[in-house]
């Protein structure tokens, strides 16, 4: 499920003051609390930053975007999450690898043309999980430390990763063992 713009600020407040995502949800706070969110808004309005959370975008609608918040606001970088929710103008392809490569050779052309970095997050590969599920499984028969079995990822387990890797400048993954220790088992 993708955040809205409310849900993406609840989740930063939570984060930055140490407060469960629930209770900004629910209303559940204390009024220590209260005052801590008060006095990070009237903090964050001095931050420059935009959030465009309308989804669905063709690559044309997100250039529109990104020209009007780099000339306008003087954005300095662009986050786009994630790639491939971004369509193609003319969707006359025939395979997904044909699509992503499309985008992000026009995300690529883009960044070039506003002189401003645009940072593209995107997805793993199923292969991923199976093998850290496979090594999680592991680790419950033999009792090993499933950190040594677990395998950090690489440019193969992005999804449609040549065409991804051949228009990025740098590839760079967030990857936290403690989460990928948590993987359930696939159930049959």
């Amino acid at each position: 499920k993708e955040m809205t713009y409310e849900e993406l600020g609840e989740q930063f407040v939570a984060q930055e003051l140490g407060i469960p995502p629930d209770s900004i949800a629910y209303g559940r706070c204390t009024p220590e609390e209260y005052d801590n969110i008060a006095r990070l808004q009237v903090r964050a309005q001095e931050w420059r930053y935009r959030v465009h959370d309308s989804g669905g975008l063709t690559v044309s609608q997100f250039e529109m975007l990104s020209r009007r918040d780099v000339e306008h606001n003087g954005t300095k970088l662009i986050i786009l999450d994630y790639l491939q929710l971004l369509s193609p103008d003319k969707n006359s392809f025939k395979a997904d690898w044909e699509k992503v490569s499309h985008v992000t050779e026009q995300v690529k052309r883009i960044a070039k043309d506003l002189k401003t970095p645009i940072l593209a997050v995107t997805q793993m590969n199923h292969e991923f999980d199976r093998r850290n599920i496979a090594a999680t499984s592991k680790k419950q028969k033999d009792d090993e430390n499933v950190s040594d079995l677990i395998d950090p990822p690489s440019i193969t387990d992005l999804g449609q990763s040549g065409q991804i890797a051949r228009a990025a400048d740098v590839v760079c993954f967030l990857y936290r063992p403690e989460k990928i220790m948590r993987i359930p088992e696939p159930s049959d």
